[in-house]
Protein backbone atom coordinates (compact mmCIF):
# COMPACT_ATOMS: atom_id res chain seq x y z
CA UNK A 1 0.00 0.00 0.00
CA UNK A 2 1.33 3.47 -0.85
CA UNK A 3 1.38 6.58 1.24
CA UNK A 4 -1.55 7.94 -0.75
CA UNK A 5 -3.63 4.98 0.41
CA UNK A 6 -3.06 5.59 4.12
CA UNK A 7 -4.80 8.63 5.54
CA UNK A 8 -2.48 8.86 8.56
CA UNK A 9 0.67 9.17 6.44
CA UNK A 10 1.65 12.52 4.92
CA UNK A 11 -0.29 13.57 1.82
CA UNK A 12 2.37 13.48 -0.92
CA UNK A 13 0.77 16.30 -2.90
CA UNK A 14 0.53 18.65 0.09
CA UNK A 15 3.86 17.80 1.77
CA UNK A 16 7.43 18.96 1.18
CA UNK A 17 10.84 17.56 2.17
CA UNK A 18 14.14 19.48 2.11
CA UNK A 19 17.29 17.36 2.49
CA UNK A 20 20.49 19.34 3.15
CA UNK A 21 23.94 17.88 3.56
CA UNK A 22 27.54 18.32 2.52
CA UNK A 23 30.04 15.52 2.10
CA UNK A 24 32.88 17.61 0.65
CA UNK A 25 34.37 20.63 2.47
CA UNK A 26 37.03 23.04 1.34
CA UNK A 27 38.16 23.90 4.89
CA UNK A 28 36.98 20.95 7.04
CA UNK A 29 37.08 17.17 7.11
CA UNK A 30 35.12 15.43 4.37
CA UNK A 31 32.07 13.39 5.40
CA UNK A 32 31.46 10.93 2.54
CA UNK A 33 28.67 9.15 4.44
CA UNK A 34 26.51 12.29 4.19
CA UNK A 35 26.05 11.82 0.43
CA UNK A 36 24.75 8.31 1.08
CA UNK A 37 22.41 9.69 3.78
CA UNK A 38 20.83 12.04 1.26
CA UNK A 39 20.49 9.34 -1.41
CA UNK A 40 18.89 6.91 1.02
CA UNK A 41 16.41 9.42 2.40
CA UNK A 42 15.49 10.74 -1.05
CA UNK A 43 14.77 7.18 -2.21
CA UNK A 44 12.56 6.59 0.81
CA UNK A 45 10.52 9.78 0.59
CA UNK A 46 9.91 9.46 -3.15
CA UNK A 47 9.25 5.69 -3.23
CA UNK A 48 5.78 4.02 -3.08
CA UNK A 49 6.89 2.30 0.15
CA UNK A 50 7.71 5.67 1.68
CA UNK A 51 5.82 8.93 1.25
CA UNK A 52 5.52 8.59 -2.54
CA UNK A 53 6.45 12.24 -2.98
CA UNK A 54 6.72 13.68 -6.49
CA UNK A 55 10.39 14.32 -7.21
CA UNK A 56 9.84 18.09 -7.24
CA UNK A 57 8.48 17.93 -3.69
CA UNK A 58 11.72 16.49 -2.34
CA UNK A 59 14.49 19.09 -2.65
CA UNK A 60 18.10 17.93 -2.14
CA UNK A 61 20.81 20.54 -1.43
CA UNK A 62 24.35 19.15 -1.38
CA UNK A 63 26.67 21.76 -2.88
CA UNK A 64 25.61 25.15 -1.49
CA UNK A 65 28.27 27.78 -0.86
CA UNK A 66 26.02 30.69 0.15
CA UNK A 67 23.27 31.00 2.71
CA UNK A 68 20.73 32.00 0.06
CA UNK A 69 21.19 28.65 -1.70
CA UNK A 70 19.71 27.04 1.42
CA UNK A 71 17.32 29.71 2.62
CA UNK A 72 15.50 30.25 -0.68
CA UNK A 73 14.40 26.60 -1.22
CA UNK A 74 13.70 26.26 2.51
CA UNK A 75 11.36 29.26 2.41
CA UNK A 76 9.69 27.94 -0.74
CA UNK A 77 9.03 24.53 0.82
CA UNK A 78 7.74 26.06 4.05
CA UNK A 79 5.35 28.25 2.06
CA UNK A 80 4.04 25.40 -0.10
CA UNK A 81 3.60 22.64 2.51
CA UNK A 82 0.09 22.24 3.92
CA UNK A 83 0.18 18.71 5.34
CA UNK A 84 3.77 17.96 6.41
CA UNK A 85 7.09 19.80 6.19
CA UNK A 86 10.28 17.83 6.89
CA UNK A 87 13.72 19.44 6.99
CA UNK A 88 16.86 17.33 7.35
CA UNK A 89 20.47 18.43 7.76
CA UNK A 90 23.65 16.36 7.95
CA UNK A 91 27.17 17.71 8.18
CA UNK A 92 29.39 19.82 10.40
CA UNK A 93 27.85 22.13 12.99
CA UNK A 94 29.29 25.38 14.29
CA UNK A 95 28.94 27.10 17.67
CA UNK A 96 29.89 30.74 18.03
CA UNK A 97 31.14 32.46 21.19
CA UNK A 98 27.53 33.00 22.33
CA UNK A 99 26.77 29.29 21.76
CA UNK A 100 24.44 30.04 18.84
CA UNK A 101 24.19 27.01 16.57
CA UNK A 102 24.85 27.25 12.83
CA UNK A 103 24.94 24.74 10.00
CA UNK A 104 28.06 24.64 7.88
CA UNK A 105 28.19 25.16 4.13
CA UNK A 106 30.59 23.30 1.88
CA UNK A 107 33.03 26.23 2.08
CA UNK A 108 32.52 27.05 5.77
CA UNK A 109 35.37 27.35 8.23
CA UNK A 110 34.48 25.79 11.56
CA UNK A 111 36.37 28.46 13.50
CA UNK A 112 34.48 31.25 11.70
CA UNK A 113 30.79 30.94 12.65
CA UNK A 114 29.73 33.67 10.22
CA UNK A 115 30.61 31.36 7.33
CA UNK A 116 27.71 29.03 8.24
CA UNK A 117 23.92 29.42 8.20
CA UNK A 118 22.27 30.33 11.49
CA UNK A 119 19.77 27.76 12.72
CA UNK A 120 17.45 30.66 13.53
CA UNK A 121 16.47 30.69 9.83
CA UNK A 122 15.33 27.08 10.07
CA UNK A 123 13.33 27.87 13.17
CA UNK A 124 11.81 30.97 11.60
CA UNK A 125 10.55 29.27 8.44
CA UNK A 126 9.35 26.21 10.34
CA UNK A 127 7.45 28.40 12.76
CA UNK A 128 5.77 30.33 9.95
CA UNK A 129 4.89 27.26 7.88
CA UNK A 130 1.20 26.45 7.61
CA UNK A 131 1.80 22.70 7.48
CA UNK A 132 -0.10 20.65 10.08
CA UNK A 133 3.05 18.75 11.05
CA UNK A 134 6.63 20.00 10.96
CA UNK A 135 9.68 17.81 11.49
CA UNK A 136 13.29 18.97 11.78
CA UNK A 137 16.11 16.40 11.94
CA UNK A 138 19.71 17.50 12.60
CA UNK A 139 22.42 14.86 12.13
CA UNK A 140 25.31 17.10 12.95
CA UNK A 141 28.66 16.55 14.58
CA UNK A 142 27.77 19.43 16.92
CA UNK A 143 24.10 18.80 17.66
CA UNK A 144 24.87 17.08 20.98
CA UNK A 145 27.32 19.74 22.13
CA UNK A 146 24.79 22.40 21.21
CA UNK A 147 22.44 21.01 23.86
CA UNK A 148 25.00 21.70 26.57
CA UNK A 149 26.46 24.91 25.26
CA UNK A 150 23.08 26.59 25.00
CA UNK A 151 22.37 26.71 28.70
CA UNK A 152 23.45 23.61 30.56
CA UNK A 153 21.21 20.86 29.21
CA UNK A 154 19.24 19.83 26.18
CA UNK A 155 16.42 22.17 27.23
CA UNK A 156 18.31 25.13 25.81
CA UNK A 157 18.57 23.91 22.26
CA UNK A 158 14.93 22.91 22.42
CA UNK A 159 13.88 26.41 23.34
CA UNK A 160 15.86 27.67 20.35
CA UNK A 161 14.92 24.86 17.98
CA UNK A 162 11.28 24.12 18.67
CA UNK A 163 8.53 25.95 16.84
CA UNK A 164 4.78 25.64 17.32
CA UNK A 165 3.53 22.35 15.89
CA UNK A 166 7.04 21.01 15.34
CA UNK A 167 9.07 17.98 16.27
CA UNK A 168 12.84 18.47 16.53
CA UNK A 169 15.20 15.48 16.56
CA UNK A 170 18.96 15.72 16.99
CA UNK A 171 21.44 12.92 16.48
CA UNK A 172 23.09 13.36 19.90
CA UNK A 173 22.25 14.76 23.31
CA UNK A 174 24.12 16.43 26.14
CA UNK A 175 27.85 16.69 25.37
CA UNK A 176 28.17 13.65 23.11
CA UNK A 177 29.17 14.07 19.48
CA UNK A 178 27.33 12.44 16.60
CA UNK A 179 29.27 9.76 14.74
CA UNK A 180 30.24 9.18 11.14
CA UNK A 181 32.03 5.82 11.62
CA UNK A 182 34.86 5.25 9.18
CA UNK A 183 34.07 2.53 6.68
CA UNK A 184 30.29 2.59 7.25
CA UNK A 185 27.91 3.56 4.48
CA UNK A 186 25.91 6.07 6.53
CA UNK A 187 26.40 8.21 9.59
CA UNK A 188 25.49 6.37 12.80
CA UNK A 189 22.18 8.12 13.42
CA UNK A 190 20.88 8.26 9.84
CA UNK A 191 21.98 4.69 9.24
CA UNK A 192 19.71 3.48 12.05
CA UNK A 193 16.95 5.81 10.87
CA UNK A 194 17.05 4.30 7.38
CA UNK A 195 17.14 0.81 8.88
CA UNK A 196 13.87 1.46 10.72
CA UNK A 197 12.21 3.21 7.78
CA UNK A 198 13.11 0.36 5.42
CA UNK A 199 12.86 -2.64 7.72
CA UNK A 200 10.19 -1.57 10.17
CA UNK A 201 9.68 -2.56 13.82
CA UNK A 202 8.86 -6.11 14.89
CA UNK A 203 5.61 -6.17 16.83
CA UNK A 204 4.83 -2.59 15.86
CA UNK A 205 1.64 -1.25 14.27
CA UNK A 206 0.97 -1.15 10.55
CA UNK A 207 2.02 2.50 10.40
CA UNK A 208 4.89 3.82 12.55
CA UNK A 209 4.63 7.24 14.13
CA UNK A 210 7.47 9.72 14.48
CA UNK A 211 7.82 8.81 18.14
CA UNK A 212 7.87 5.07 17.45
CA UNK A 213 10.56 5.50 14.81
CA UNK A 214 12.57 7.72 17.13
CA UNK A 215 12.38 5.23 20.00
CA UNK A 216 13.52 2.38 17.76
CA UNK A 217 16.47 4.42 16.48
CA UNK A 218 17.38 5.44 20.02
CA UNK A 219 17.28 1.87 21.30
CA UNK A 220 19.36 0.58 18.37
CA UNK A 221 22.04 3.22 18.97
CA UNK A 222 22.07 2.51 22.71
CA UNK A 223 22.51 -1.22 22.06
CA UNK A 224 25.66 -0.43 20.08
CA UNK A 225 27.00 1.97 22.70
CA UNK A 226 26.63 4.93 20.37
CA UNK A 227 25.46 8.46 21.24
CA UNK A 228 21.78 8.65 22.09
CA UNK A 229 19.64 11.02 20.03
CA UNK A 230 17.29 13.58 21.51
CA UNK A 231 13.76 14.60 20.61
CA UNK A 232 11.48 17.45 21.52
CA UNK A 233 8.19 18.95 20.48
CA UNK A 234 5.50 21.09 22.06
CA UNK A 235 2.37 19.34 20.87
CA UNK A 236 1.17 15.97 19.57
CA UNK A 237 2.97 16.00 16.20
CA UNK A 238 4.96 12.97 17.33
CA UNK A 239 1.84 10.84 16.81
CA UNK A 240 1.87 11.55 13.08
CA UNK A 241 2.39 8.53 10.85
CA UNK A 242 5.89 8.55 9.39
CA UNK A 243 6.31 5.22 7.61
CA UNK A 244 4.56 1.99 6.66
CA UNK A 245 5.84 -0.81 8.89
CA UNK A 246 7.15 -3.66 6.68
CA UNK A 247 7.54 -5.84 9.79
CA UNK A 248 3.88 -5.51 10.81
CA UNK A 249 2.29 -8.80 11.89
CA UNK A 250 -1.52 -8.48 12.00
CA UNK A 251 -1.99 -11.66 14.05
CA UNK A 252 -0.27 -10.26 17.13
CA UNK A 253 -2.61 -9.55 20.04
CA UNK A 254 -3.03 -5.76 20.48
CA UNK A 255 -2.07 -4.28 23.82
CA UNK A 256 -4.72 -3.88 26.49
CA UNK A 257 -6.55 -0.60 26.18
CA UNK A 258 -5.73 1.90 28.93
CA UNK A 259 -8.30 2.76 31.57
CA UNK A 260 -10.21 6.02 31.70
CA UNK A 261 -8.46 8.65 33.86
CA UNK A 262 -11.25 8.62 36.44
CA UNK A 263 -10.86 4.86 36.83
CA UNK A 264 -7.16 5.25 37.56
CA UNK A 265 -8.05 7.68 40.36
CA UNK A 266 -10.67 5.32 41.79
CA UNK A 267 -8.12 2.51 41.80
CA UNK A 268 -5.61 4.80 43.49
CA UNK A 269 -8.12 5.64 46.22
CA UNK A 270 -8.83 1.93 46.74
CA UNK A 271 -5.09 1.22 46.90
CA UNK A 272 -4.55 3.95 49.48
CA UNK A 273 -7.37 2.63 51.63
CA UNK A 274 -6.17 -0.97 51.40
CA UNK A 275 -2.62 0.02 52.27
CA UNK A 276 -3.81 1.56 55.51
CA UNK A 277 -2.74 5.05 54.44
CA UNK A 278 -6.19 6.07 55.67
CA UNK A 279 -8.35 3.47 57.44
CA UNK A 280 -11.80 2.74 56.09
CA UNK A 281 -13.38 3.77 59.40
CA UNK A 282 -12.18 7.35 59.04
CA UNK A 283 -12.46 9.55 62.06
CA UNK A 284 -13.21 13.18 61.51
CA UNK A 285 -9.95 14.46 62.91
CA UNK A 286 -7.79 12.14 60.78
CA UNK A 287 -9.28 13.56 57.60
CA UNK A 288 -9.07 17.10 58.95
CA UNK A 289 -5.38 16.52 59.56
CA UNK A 290 -4.85 15.95 55.84
CA UNK A 291 -6.94 19.00 55.02
CA UNK A 292 -4.89 21.18 57.35
CA UNK A 293 -1.67 20.04 55.73
CA UNK A 294 -3.12 20.99 52.35
CA UNK A 295 -3.06 24.62 53.36
CA UNK A 296 0.68 24.48 53.92
CA UNK A 297 0.65 25.29 57.64
CA UNK A 298 2.85 23.78 60.34
CA UNK A 299 2.26 20.16 61.32
CA UNK A 300 0.43 19.93 64.60
CA UNK A 301 1.07 16.38 65.76
CA UNK A 302 -1.39 13.59 66.36
CA UNK A 303 -4.02 15.44 68.40
CA UNK A 304 -6.14 18.51 67.81
CA UNK A 305 -6.36 21.16 70.44
CA UNK A 306 -9.92 22.39 70.95
CA UNK A 307 -10.46 26.10 71.07
CA UNK A 308 -11.50 27.69 74.35
CA UNK A 309 -14.34 25.71 75.90
CA UNK A 310 -14.30 23.15 73.08
CA UNK A 311 -17.50 24.60 71.60
CA UNK A 312 -16.48 27.99 70.25
CA UNK A 313 -18.95 29.57 67.83
CA UNK A 314 -18.12 31.85 64.92
CA UNK A 315 -20.00 33.74 62.29
CA UNK A 316 -23.01 34.79 64.38
CA UNK A 317 -23.29 31.28 65.81
CA UNK A 318 -23.65 29.61 62.41
CA UNK A 319 -20.32 27.77 62.70
CA UNK A 320 -20.21 25.72 65.88
CA UNK A 321 -18.09 23.04 67.55
CA UNK A 322 -14.97 24.77 66.31
CA UNK A 323 -11.71 22.84 66.74
CA UNK A 324 -8.32 24.36 66.04
CA UNK A 325 -6.38 22.00 63.80
CA UNK A 326 -3.16 23.93 63.43
CA UNK A 327 -1.52 27.27 63.92
CA UNK A 328 1.51 28.35 61.95
CA UNK A 329 3.49 31.45 61.20
CA UNK A 330 0.90 32.76 58.76
CA UNK A 331 -2.40 31.80 60.38
CA UNK A 332 -4.63 29.09 61.77
CA UNK A 333 -6.87 26.34 60.42
CA UNK A 334 -10.06 25.28 62.17
CA UNK A 335 -12.58 22.51 61.64
CA UNK A 336 -16.18 23.45 62.36
CA UNK A 337 -19.78 22.43 61.77
CA UNK A 338 -22.10 24.53 59.65
CA UNK A 339 -25.16 24.51 61.94
CA UNK A 340 -27.52 25.59 59.18
CA UNK A 341 -26.52 23.01 56.56
CA UNK A 342 -25.23 20.33 58.92
CA UNK A 343 -21.89 19.77 57.24
CA UNK A 344 -18.26 20.08 58.29
CA UNK A 345 -16.32 23.06 56.95
CA UNK A 346 -12.77 24.38 57.21
CA UNK A 347 -12.08 27.89 58.51
CA UNK A 348 -8.87 29.72 57.67
CA UNK A 349 -7.60 32.86 59.38
CA UNK A 350 -4.39 34.87 59.17
CA UNK A 351 -2.49 36.36 62.10
CA UNK A 352 -3.22 40.06 62.18
CA UNK A 353 -0.70 42.66 63.23
CA UNK A 354 -2.16 45.52 65.21
CA UNK A 355 -2.77 48.46 62.96
CA UNK A 356 -2.03 46.47 59.78
CA UNK A 357 -5.23 45.90 57.84
CA UNK A 358 -3.28 44.80 54.76
CA UNK A 359 -2.93 41.23 56.06
CA UNK A 360 -6.66 40.93 56.64
CA UNK A 361 -7.12 42.44 53.21
CA UNK A 362 -5.08 39.61 51.65
CA UNK A 363 -7.40 37.08 53.30
CA UNK A 364 -10.45 38.78 51.84
CA UNK A 365 -8.88 38.87 48.37
CA UNK A 366 -8.12 35.15 48.66
CA UNK A 367 -11.73 34.50 49.58
CA UNK A 368 -12.94 36.53 46.59
CA UNK A 369 -10.62 34.62 44.24
CA UNK A 370 -11.79 31.22 45.45
CA UNK A 371 -15.45 32.22 45.52
CA UNK A 372 -15.31 33.37 41.89
CA UNK A 373 -14.43 29.84 40.74
CA UNK A 374 -16.92 27.01 40.44
CA UNK A 375 -15.30 23.75 39.35
CA UNK A 376 -15.18 20.20 40.80
CA UNK A 377 -11.37 20.32 40.76
CA UNK A 378 -11.19 23.51 42.83
CA UNK A 379 -11.92 23.58 46.56
CA UNK A 380 -15.04 25.68 47.08
CA UNK A 381 -15.20 28.85 49.18
CA UNK A 382 -18.54 29.10 50.98
CA UNK A 383 -18.39 32.23 53.09
CA UNK A 384 -16.31 35.00 54.61
CA UNK A 385 -16.67 35.85 58.30
CA UNK A 386 -15.92 39.34 59.59
CA UNK A 387 -17.26 39.76 63.11
CA UNK A 388 -16.11 40.05 66.70
CA UNK A 389 -14.57 36.57 66.54
CA UNK A 390 -12.27 37.60 63.69
CA UNK A 391 -11.97 37.30 59.93
CA UNK A 392 -12.14 33.82 58.40
CA UNK A 393 -12.58 32.12 55.06
CA UNK A 394 -15.13 29.30 55.18
CA UNK A 395 -14.09 26.55 52.79
CA UNK A 396 -15.05 23.12 51.57
CA UNK A 397 -13.94 20.31 53.85
CA UNK A 398 -12.27 17.73 51.58
CA UNK A 399 -12.01 14.18 52.88
CA UNK A 400 -8.99 12.73 51.21
CA UNK A 401 -5.24 12.56 50.88
CA UNK A 402 -2.86 15.43 50.48
CA UNK A 403 -0.88 14.75 47.29
CA UNK A 404 2.40 15.56 49.06
CA UNK A 405 1.67 12.73 51.50
CA UNK A 406 0.66 10.40 48.68
CA UNK A 407 3.98 10.98 46.94
CA UNK A 408 5.97 10.30 50.12
CA UNK A 409 4.06 7.13 51.11
CA UNK A 410 2.90 5.58 47.84
CA UNK A 411 4.61 4.69 44.59
CA UNK A 412 2.34 6.26 41.97
CA UNK A 413 2.28 4.69 38.54
CA UNK A 414 2.84 6.91 35.52
CA UNK A 415 -0.82 6.58 34.55
CA UNK A 416 -2.05 7.42 38.06
CA UNK A 417 0.19 10.48 38.02
CA UNK A 418 -1.24 11.55 34.67
CA UNK A 419 -4.81 11.04 35.92
CA UNK A 420 -4.09 13.25 38.95
CA UNK A 421 -2.62 15.95 36.73
CA UNK A 422 -5.55 15.85 34.28
CA UNK A 423 -7.85 16.92 37.12
CA UNK A 424 -5.41 19.65 38.16
CA UNK A 425 -5.24 20.97 34.60
CA UNK A 426 -9.04 20.94 34.36
CA UNK A 427 -9.17 23.12 37.46
CA UNK A 428 -6.45 25.43 36.17
CA UNK A 429 -8.26 25.79 32.85
CA UNK A 430 -11.26 27.10 34.79
CA UNK A 431 -9.11 29.40 36.91
CA UNK A 432 -7.22 30.79 33.93
CA UNK A 433 -10.46 31.35 32.02
CA UNK A 434 -11.49 33.58 34.93
CA UNK A 435 -8.19 35.45 34.66
CA UNK A 436 -6.73 34.00 37.88
CA UNK A 437 -3.21 32.52 37.95
CA UNK A 438 -2.78 30.29 41.03
CA UNK A 439 0.98 31.02 41.38
CA UNK A 440 1.62 28.22 43.90
CA UNK A 441 0.80 24.87 42.27
CA UNK A 442 2.58 22.24 44.37
CA UNK A 443 1.73 18.83 45.91
CA UNK A 444 0.86 20.42 49.25
CA UNK A 445 -1.91 22.47 47.64
CA UNK A 446 -3.62 19.46 46.05
CA UNK A 447 -5.95 16.89 47.62
CA UNK A 448 -7.19 13.58 46.24
CA UNK A 449 -10.70 13.14 47.64
CA UNK A 450 -12.29 9.85 48.69
CA UNK A 451 -14.55 10.09 45.65
CA UNK A 452 -11.55 10.07 43.31
CA UNK A 453 -11.40 13.74 42.40
CA UNK A 454 -8.31 15.93 42.73
CA UNK A 455 -8.93 19.44 44.05
CA UNK A 456 -6.76 22.56 43.99
CA UNK A 457 -6.74 24.59 47.20
CA UNK A 458 -5.21 27.81 48.53
CA UNK A 459 -5.44 30.78 46.18
CA UNK A 460 -3.72 32.95 48.78
CA UNK A 461 -0.91 34.13 46.48
CA UNK A 462 -2.86 34.03 43.22
CA UNK A 463 -2.66 36.84 40.68
CA UNK A 464 -6.03 37.99 42.07
CA UNK A 465 -4.03 39.23 45.07
CA UNK A 466 -2.01 41.75 43.09
CA UNK A 467 -0.74 43.64 46.14
CA UNK A 468 1.34 40.64 47.31
CA UNK A 469 3.13 40.49 43.97
CA UNK A 470 3.76 44.23 43.96
CA UNK A 471 5.38 44.19 47.38
CA UNK A 472 7.40 40.98 47.10
CA UNK A 473 9.75 40.03 44.27
CA UNK A 474 9.44 36.26 44.86
CA UNK A 475 6.03 34.85 45.84
CA UNK A 476 5.39 31.11 45.88
CA UNK A 477 7.33 27.93 46.59
CA UNK A 478 10.76 28.10 44.85
CA UNK A 479 11.00 24.40 43.94
CA UNK A 480 7.86 24.67 41.82
CA UNK A 481 8.44 28.15 40.40
CA UNK A 482 9.73 28.76 36.85
CA UNK A 483 12.90 30.78 36.23
CA UNK A 484 10.89 33.76 34.99
CA UNK A 485 9.06 34.02 38.36
CA UNK A 486 12.35 34.99 40.03
CA UNK A 487 12.80 38.03 37.83
CA UNK A 488 11.60 41.28 39.31
CA UNK A 489 8.72 42.76 37.39
CA UNK A 490 7.80 39.50 35.65
CA UNK A 491 4.26 39.17 34.31
CA UNK A 492 1.84 36.75 35.98
CA UNK A 493 0.70 34.60 33.07
CA UNK A 494 -0.54 31.09 32.37
CA UNK A 495 2.94 29.57 31.72
CA UNK A 496 3.77 30.11 35.41
CA UNK A 497 1.10 27.61 36.48
CA UNK A 498 2.04 25.31 33.59
CA UNK A 499 5.56 25.06 35.02
CA UNK A 500 4.15 24.30 38.47
CA UNK A 501 1.94 21.56 37.00
CA UNK A 502 4.95 20.09 35.19
CA UNK A 503 7.02 20.15 38.39
CA UNK A 504 4.27 18.33 40.31
CA UNK A 505 3.91 15.70 37.57
CA UNK A 506 7.70 15.23 37.52
CA UNK A 507 7.68 14.67 41.29
CA UNK A 508 4.74 12.25 41.20
CA UNK A 509 6.50 10.11 38.60
CA UNK A 510 10.06 10.27 39.96
CA UNK A 511 9.28 10.74 43.70
CA UNK A 512 11.67 13.67 43.83
CA UNK A 513 11.19 17.35 42.96
CA UNK A 514 12.76 18.66 39.76
CA UNK A 515 15.27 20.69 41.78
CA UNK A 516 17.34 18.97 44.52
CA UNK A 517 17.21 20.39 48.03
CA UNK A 518 20.81 21.67 47.90
CA UNK A 519 20.17 23.98 44.96
CA UNK A 520 20.31 27.68 45.71
CA UNK A 521 17.56 30.06 44.66
CA UNK A 522 19.84 31.29 41.89
CA UNK A 523 20.31 27.75 40.58
CA UNK A 524 16.58 27.06 40.70
CA UNK A 525 16.01 30.29 38.84
CA UNK A 526 18.50 29.49 36.09
CA UNK A 527 18.72 25.71 35.72
CA UNK A 528 16.24 23.16 34.32
CA UNK A 529 15.38 19.93 36.22
CA UNK A 530 18.49 18.15 37.44
CA UNK A 531 17.72 14.78 35.80
CA UNK A 532 15.57 13.79 32.84
CA UNK A 533 12.50 11.81 33.84
CA UNK A 534 13.37 8.76 31.77
CA UNK A 535 16.83 8.61 33.33
CA UNK A 536 15.11 8.07 36.70
CA UNK A 537 12.13 6.01 35.49
CA UNK A 538 13.15 4.30 32.22
CA UNK A 539 9.67 3.02 31.36
CA UNK A 540 8.13 6.50 31.19
CA UNK A 541 6.59 6.77 27.70
CA UNK A 542 8.35 9.18 25.37
CA UNK A 543 5.13 11.15 24.91
CA UNK A 544 5.02 11.84 28.67
CA UNK A 545 8.66 12.93 28.73
CA UNK A 546 7.90 15.35 25.90
CA UNK A 547 4.98 16.83 27.83
CA UNK A 548 7.21 17.31 30.88
CA UNK A 549 10.02 18.89 28.90
CA UNK A 550 7.57 21.31 27.30
CA UNK A 551 5.87 22.22 30.60
CA UNK A 552 9.26 22.71 32.33
CA UNK A 553 10.90 24.66 29.51
CA UNK A 554 13.01 27.52 30.96
CA UNK A 555 11.43 30.13 28.68
CA UNK A 556 7.68 30.75 29.15
CA UNK A 557 7.06 31.00 25.39
CA UNK A 558 8.33 27.43 24.95
CA UNK A 559 5.82 26.03 27.45
CA UNK A 560 2.20 25.20 26.79
CA UNK A 561 0.25 28.41 26.52
CA UNK A 562 -2.89 27.02 28.13
CA UNK A 563 -3.80 24.33 30.63
CA UNK A 564 -6.05 22.81 27.96
CA UNK A 565 -3.04 22.32 25.65
CA UNK A 566 -1.10 20.45 28.31
CA UNK A 567 -4.19 18.46 29.33
CA UNK A 568 -4.82 17.35 25.74
CA UNK A 569 -1.19 16.31 25.28
CA UNK A 570 -1.30 14.28 28.51
CA UNK A 571 -4.64 12.71 27.61
CA UNK A 572 -3.15 11.61 24.30
CA UNK A 573 -0.17 10.09 26.12
CA UNK A 574 -2.53 8.21 28.46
Amino acid sequence: MTAAGLTNLPDPLRSRVVLIGFSQYSAADHLPAVANNLDGLRDFFTSPNGWNLPAEHCKVIEAAQTASEIIAPLREAASAARDTLLIYYAGHGILDEDSEFSLSLSNSRLDEPWTGVSYSWFKKFTGRARAKSKITIIDSCFSGKAHVAMGGTSESVKAQAAAAGAVVITSARDDRVALAPEGELYTAFTGELLEVLRGGVEGGPSVLTIDQVYESVRDALAAKGRPRPDRTGNDTSGRMGLAINPAYTPDLVPPTAPLAPREYLRQLVARLQQSGSVAESLRLFSMARNTAKTFGLAEFGGKFQPAVGGSTVMGSRRYINVIKLSSGGMGSIFLAEDSKLGRPVVLKSVHSIEGDREIDGHLFVEARAGASLNHPSIGAVYDFIDDMTGRFIVMEYVQGWNVAEVISTTHLTVFESIAVMLDVLDGLDCSHSAGIIHCDIKPGNLVLSKSGRVKILDFGVSSFNSEIHKNQSVVGTPTYMPPDAFREGHRLEVPRDIYGAGAVLYEMITRQPPHPADRTLHQIATLPPAVKTRDLVPDVPLAVEIVLETALAPHPDARYQSAAQMRDALAAAL
